[in-house]
């Protein structure tokens, strides 16, 4: 068990986030995800796929008080698994920006297990 990989992208670099992208083993991140719920900030989960029928859907999910809240999209159909994944990455940044115009987060973590998707948004 342990991290694999960590990068911290700078403040001043062209994401502007101040941001790091930990790749893990499941159980390191399984234990992560645990810790981070007990955190303040916002903690978001996505999943991509392709089905049989060739539709592609993403998925982004998160807590809301007691509750789970979230967005589930059909893409279309003939596209990859992978561009499901990229789009769930970029989904639920663009909800973690959303609600940071309304109040201070804190820390944002995004749980996924696309580390092809996490790769290319590096």
């Amino acid at each position: 068990m342990g991290r694999v990989e960590e990068i911290y992208l700078p403040e001043d670099g062209p994401t502007e986030l101040g941001a790091s992208i930990s790749i893990a083993d499941a159980e390191w991140a399984g234990q992560e995800a645990r810790r981070a719920d007990s955190q303040a900030g916002l903690v978001l989960w996505t999943d991509g796929s392709r089905d049989e029928n060739v539709a592609v859907w993403y998925a982004v999910a998160w807590e809301k008080g007691r509750n789970w809240a979230g967005r589930k999209v059909h893409m279309a159909f003939f596209q990859e698994a992978y561009d499901a994944e990229c789009a769930a990455i970029a989904r639920a940044l663009a909800v973690a920006a959303e609600r940071a115009k309304r109040r201070k987060l804190g820390r944002v973590r995004i749980f996924t297990d696309a580390q092809a998707a996490i790769t290319r948004m590096r």
